[in-house]
C-alpha cells in the first residue's frame, strides 16, 4: 500500500491514477467505451463517470476538513449518504 504522508505523496497518486484511467480509455476506444458490459449494464464510461463522482465527494470531505466544516456534497440535500447510497449512485449517473 503507498503512503500518503506528504502532499506530494497524494499529488502523485492521484496522477499516476488519472494516468491509469487515461491508459484504459484511450486502450478501449471511444466505441468500446460506451458499449454496456464493463461492469453489469454499464459501460467504461459510466464506471468512470461513477468513480469521478465518488472523487468530487472526497475531495468535498477533505476541503470541509481543511476549513473544518461539514463537507458540502454536490447531490440534492435530500439523500443522506449513509441511508441513499443507490439513489447518490442513480443521481450520478443520470448526472
Amino acid at each position: 500500500m503507498v503512503q500518503l504522508n506528504t502532499r506530494e505523496d497524494l499529488l502523485q497518486t492521484i496522477q499516476g491514477l488519472r494516468a491509469e484511467i487515461d491508459r484504459v480509455v484511450a486502450e478501449a476506444g471511444e466505441v468500446r467505451a460506451v458499449q454496456p458490459g464493463s461492469f453489469e449494464d454499464l459501460s467504461l464510461k459510466d464506471v468512470i463517470a461513477h468513480l469521478t463522482g465518488w472523487r468530487i465527494v472526497t475531495a468535498a470531505r477533505l476541503e470541509g476538513g481543511l476549513r473544518h466544516e461539514q463537507p458540502i456534497f454536490p447531490w440534492p440535500d435530500t439523500y443522506d449518504e449513509e441511508h441513499d447510497t443507490d439513489g447518490i449512485n442513480r443521481w450520478f449517473y443520470e448526472q
